[in-house]
């Protein structure tokens, strides 16, 4: 696995979370990831919240089907009462990642929060068309 390929599973049931970094190889997401994804999801359906952060430098076909399902699993368990928390680090001037943690924001409805890298600031990318910044 290489230094961009991680996947990391907060076990503490407290804190169900997900860290997506990066999916490298269909034979790792299989082993590895799917596996991490599954228990993250149960967890969520136990306990009603769960928390995704996702850093990515760029999206690869892998990442981009995990993310979708992930979010549409994250929507669906929002309107059933879940609390879902979703941050999206993103670097300041990759702005082909702000904007797609945009779309996603608006495609599935989930306000999404995007702690800029080398600043004390963030925004906060809500489900409707107002962006708070602070």
């Amino acid at each position: 696995m290489d230094q961009l390929t991680k996947l990391h599973y907060g076990q503490n049931t407290a804190s169900n979370q997900l860290t997506f970094l990066s999916i490298s190889q269909m034979s790792q997401y299989e082993i590895i990831y799917r596996p991490l994804i599954d228990e993250f999801k149960r967890q969520l359906l136990a306990s009603k919240q769960g928390e995704l952060r996702i850093q990515l430098k760029k999206l690869d076909i892998l990442a981009l089907k995990s993310l979708f399902s992930l979010f549409r699993f994250l929507r669906n368990q929002k309107k059933l009462g879940a609390t879902v928390k979703v941050y999206w680090h993103v670097e300041i001037d990759n702005t082909y990642m702000l904007e797609t943690a945009m779309d996603f924001a608006q495609l599935y409805q989930i306000e999404v929060v995007i702690p800029l890298a080398q600043s004390n600031r963030w925004v906060r990318l809500p489900s409707s068309s107002t962006t708070d910044e602070r």
